[in-house]
Order: structure tokens, then C-alpha cells, then sequence
């Protein structure tokens, strides 16, 4: 299997590397352990964990200490975590303890969906602070500078899918089809039936953001793509997935765009009032970021 996805996997991981020179401000060590983590502990007056599914136990395999900043606990640094996201409806039983444990040394607490925060009631008894993802504390302007060109058809379809579905690259090829557009699809293997559409696999973050802008329509099961398609003010619809999608579904309703869920969806070519849908935005956005620098100020300083 590594073999024969070996050029698209290379040319991936290329990608990457120079996006993440580029654009990020990393630490030159490298660390292998929640042990080797402590010694960086007097280097800094505040770690925060988060976002993405670093508490997805079932991601992640269990209770990951360095996810939940294990390393400085016992450190005289300040502890947070911005909206990590369990996406599940429960912890397992065998790891709730564990995370219980992990969550209540961290000093605040924030999560990315209600569900939860509803788990950290239950399994610690604290509540825990609903955020907006930290891609959304940017405006589309803002990606400007991390967009990568890329050559792709003029008019298509981007059909961004991460747990494999056939009913959603089904859907895309139809609609492609019913549009009399282009097709591009994201997939570690060429898919036949695609044969001639072009594969995003290969390429960074730089490049995915230009493929969602430049989209007529997006079909995807990824939160992500969800978001920047929101962000960039495409018309997409979103499939839930079997065991992730509640931070998908409670992001949509938040925002009011619960009719963009395929069970829910009519047509994806209804116009969405993003007028409307960045009014909610920018309201959670405010209060997100003044959650975030207000943890800072009174525990860290200006």
C-alpha cells in the first residue's frame, strides 16, 4: 500500500515541510517524550494544548500526556487548553479515568464543541469553555499571505473527503456531471473512475486553501474544509461521519447553517446569506478571543 502511493505520500510530505518552513516558528528540539518535555518547562511562561482531535482518545489511542501538557504541571508555568476537540459523544470507559485525571491539572479549560464540554462535566465536574476553532479567529484576508497558487480547471468541483465515503465521491461526480464542470478530488490513491480529474492529495496547506477559494462547489466530510469553505464564502455541503461528527454538526447549527448537512440539504446551489452567517462569526469570535487573552492577562500578565 506504501509502495503504490509512494510518489503522492512523498510529494505530500515535500509539501508540508515547505510550508512549515516557511510559515512556522517551531523550537529546534525535537522531543520523544512527555519527559523530555519537562526540560523546557523554565523556557516559557505559558504552554497551551489544543486544537484539532489531540483529546479523540480513539485518534489518539488513549490519554496522550503531552496533549494535555502533563510535562508542566508541576512547573511554574500557566496551563490552558484552546479548543481541542474530543469529536466524539463519549470517552471510553477504559480511558475515562485517565482523562479525567489529565484534564482537572490543567488550570483552564476550553473545548471546541458542546458535546464536549458536557463530557468534562460528567467525567470531572468542571466546566469547560466552548471556543470557536482558532482558524476562525482570522478573517479569509488573513490566509492571504499562506495561500499557494496552484493550476486547476477553471470551473470544479472539490470533493475533500478524509474518512473514505463512496456516497460522497458518488455525489461530487454527479454533481460535477449535472454542472458540466471540472472535478478535483483529494485521495492518497488515484481513483479510477476520476480518471483525468486532478488528485490534491500531493499538495500543503498553502494549496488546499487556494482549491476551497477557488471551488464553484465543496463536498467534504472534514471539518476543516468545512470551515474554509465558510471562511472563503463557497457553497458546499457536509457529510457527517460515523463517529466524529459532532463538532461538525454543532458548529453548523451555531452558525445557522445546520441546512448545509447532506441529510438536511436540499439544493447546493441555494445562496447562503454569509452576511448573516458573519454577523454569528465574528460575535463567537469576539468572545473566544477575549477568553483566550483574558486567560493570559490574569495569569501570565500583559
Amino acid at each position: 500500500e506504501d509502495l503504490r502511493s509512494y510518489s503522492n505520500n512523498k510529494k505530500r510530505i515535500d509539501s508540508y515541510r515547505k510550508f512549515q518552513e516557511k510559515n512556522m516558528h517551531i523550537t529546534k528540539d525535537v522531543f520523544n517524550s512527555n519527559e523530555e518535555m519537562k526540560t523546557i518547562c523554565n523556557q516559557y511562561d505559558a504552554f497551551i494544548c489544543g486544537s484539532d482531535q489531540i483529546w479523540n482518545t480513539g485518534c489518539t489511542k488513549g490519554v496522550k500526556k503531552p496533549y494535555y501538557l502533563d510535562f508542566a504541571k508541576d512547573s511554574n508555568a500557566f496551563t490552558m487548553s484552546y479548543a481541542p476537540s474530543i469529536a466524539h459523544d463519549s470517552i471510553e470507559r477504559e480511558y475515562q479515568e485517565d482523562f479525567a485525571k489529565a484534564v482537572n491539572a490543567i488550570q483552564v479549560i476550553s473545548i471546541r464543541e458542546e458535546t464536549g464540554k458536557q463530557i468534562i462535566r460528567q467525567l470531572t465536574g468542571r466546566e469547560a469553555k466552548v471556543v470557536l476553532d482558532p482558524t476562525l479567529l482570522l478573517d479569509k484576508e488573513d490566509y492571504d499571505i499562506l495561500k499557494e497558487p496552484i493550476e486547476t480547471p477553471k470551473k470544479y468541483v472539490y470533493v475533500y473527503c478524509l474518512e473514505y465515503n463512496k456516497e460522497i465521491y458518488d455525489y461530487a461526480y454527479q454533481l460535477a456531471k449535472d454542472k458540466g464542470i471540472d472535478l478535483v478530488y483529494f485521495r492518497k490513491f488515484n481513483i479510477n473512475k476520476f480518471k483525468g480529474c486532478m488528485n490534491s492529495f500531493p499538495y500543503g496547506p498553502g494549496e488546499f486553501l487556494s482549491l476551497i477559494q477557488n471551488a464553484e462547489y465543496i463536498v467534504t466530510n472534514s471539518f476543516h474544509a468545512t470551515v474554509f469553505s465558510i471562511l472563503f464564502e463557497r457553497k458546499f455541503v457536509t457529510f457527517t461521519t460515523k463517529r466524529t461528527s459532532s463538532r461538525l454538526v454543532d458548529f453548523l447549527n451555531t452558525i445557522g447553517l445546520g441546512d448545509r448537512i447532506k441529510s438536511n440539504l436540499k439544493d447546493i446551489s441555494k445562496t447562503i446569506d454569509y452576511k448573516q452567517v458573519k454577523s454569528k462569526l465574528d460575535e463567537l469570535k469576539r468572545d473566544s478571543q477575549e477568553f483566550l487573552l483574558d486567560s493570559l492577562r490574569k495569569n501570565v500578565g500583559e
